[in-house]
């Protein structure tokens, strides 16, 4: 299916669709293999806050070049939500798999203390997700 029947899709039945940009430094090759593999977990990862989540960017390089060691691969991963400020982290890793998952780790632990928080204060209803009696809601 292509992006723009997605995107069709997704408008007619009100779903937000979360756009996944990625992209690589002229030391990693960009692959369609690579790409399809980071949206497929990208949106897997942070599917809980998909209706929230407006695009995702994700940046590799790697801070070597043709030089090896250890934790030259590096991942800078960048979540725009509706209404919020953009949140970016970024994971070191040896291999771009693992600075990608470590990436994905630190924005999901951002998305839910920041998100989180605003659906649930203390668990407890907030004014914003607050229930209106019927009264309420005709007057």
């Amino acid at each position: 299916m292509s992006k723009n029947m997605n995107a069709a899709a997704a408008e007619k039945f009100g779903k937000p669709l979360m756009h996944i940009q990625v992209t690589t430094d002229a030391n990693i090759q960009g692959h369609e293999e690579l790409i399809q593999f980071v949206e497929a977990e990208t949106r897997h990862a942070l599917s809980r806050f998909a209706h929230q989540i407006m695009s995702v960017e994700v940046h590799f390089t790697d801070e070597n070049g043709a030089k090896h060691g250890s934790n030259d691969k590096r991942c800078l991963m960048e979540a725009r939500c509706s209404g919020r400020h953009p949140i970016a982290v970024s994971d070191e890793s040896d291999t771009i798999k693992g600075a990608f998952h470590g990436a994905v780790k630190k924005v999901l632990r951002l998305l839910e203390s920041s998100l989180g928080k605003a659906d649930a204060h203390k668990g407890g209803e907030t004014i914003r997700k607050q229930n209106l009696t019927e009264s309420e809601e005709l007057g």
